[in-house]
């Protein structure tokens, strides 16, 4: 298979697990400093450049600690973001959510938060 040109070139073997974790945090920071991501597009993002899945799921869980990354915030702000700018509708609103890898609740609840029910009916 062709090479990802964004993996790391450094062999699992030639690094420990905290150097590996640390690498995986550092590069988590580096993209969320850019703008919002939710935990499933940044799981796939470090699995991309060659992190290990465990790796990956303890960086993901220190960040979602430190409040670094939060997909009920992603969603509200994405929600009202998406609604100002495009006029996209509750139905348009929740598969985009769902394709970043939301949850249905936390989807639902944004929603509701902005247009005042979860179909979206009551559009301020």
């Amino acid at each position: 298979p062709p090479r990802n040109p964004f993996a790391r070139q450094v062999r699992p073997e030639d690094e420990s697990p905290q150097a590996a974790y640390d690498a995986a945090i550092q590069k988590a920071y580096s993209l969320i400093c850019m703008r919002m991501y939710t935990r499933h597009e940044l799981s796939q993002k470090l699995d991309m450049r060659g992190f290990d899945g465990d790796v990956v799921t303890k960086a993901l869980d220190r960040l979602t600690e430190l409040g670094e990354i939060d997909d009920a915030r992603y969603a509200k702000s994405y929600v009202a973001g998406k609604w100002r700018e495009s006029k996209r509708g509750p139905p348009v609103l929740r598969q985009e959510l769902q394709r970043r890898g939301v949850d249905k609740e936390i989807i639902d609840h944004a929603i509701t938060a902005f247009f005042g029910s979860a179909k979206g009916v009551a559009v301020p």
